[in-house]
């Protein structure tokens, strides 16, 4: 920025002069907020679609573009699927994605999201946040039934066949670990 001055005497002999100034700009970084939740936050150990939302907002000073999401367990998150990537100052922007999950060992699933957004400048930010998800146990639902192939014997007596038969009627597979009978007794080591 240059300033010229020209001044006059009580004569009319003209003076000129200038000089010049240099403003500087400082970059303003970008500054971006990411919030991920998980809902519903608790499913079956069986399992359970859950959504994950990532919200991304601008809490910078200055419009950016985001430029790339990715997730620790899920892999990378296409910008498409966001419902804009332009944002300005104090805007928001918001992507889902539903994934079965299921945990047998009851083990919570923690997955992060990190989004990264650029001003026009070419400067970048980056910011992460993660969700969880944890599992209910599931009881094991079992059916017994109990049948026998004669049921009317002399009073002599006679040799029967009783046939149990033990239907796994819940979610999840089970393993039987006791078979009794309250006249045979314990009849596992022979099912």
């Amino acid at each position: 920025d240059v300033v010229t001055a020209t001044a006059v005497d009580d004569d009319g002999t003209q003076a000129t002069d200038d000089d010049d100034a240099t403003v500087t700009f400082d970059d303003t970084a970008p500054e971006i907020a990411v919030t991920k939740t998980a809902s519903p936050a608790s499913v079956p150990e069986t399992g359970g679609d859950v959504t994950f939302t990532v919200t991304v907002e601008n809490t910078g000073e200055e419009a950016v573009t985001l430029t790339g999401a990715v997730d620790t367990v899920f892999g990378p998150i296409p910008l498409a699927s966001f419902d804009t990537t332009t944002l300005g100052v104090g805007q928001t922007a918001s992507a889902s994605f539903t994934r079965w999950l299921a945990s047998d060992s009851l083990t919570p699933h923690h997955d992060v999201v990190t989004v990264t957004a650029e001003d026009n400048d070419g400067t970048e930010d980056s910011d992460s946040d993660d969700a969880d998800v944890t599992f209910t146990d599931v009881a094991p639902l079992i059916a017994v039934t109990k049948t026998v192939d004669d049921d009317s014997v002399p009073e002599t007596g006679q040799s029967v066949t009783y046939t149990f038969r033990i239907t796994n009627t819940g979610a999840e597979d089970v393993t039987v670990t006791s078979i009794a009978d309250d006249r045979f007794g314990d009849l596992l080591p022979t099912a």
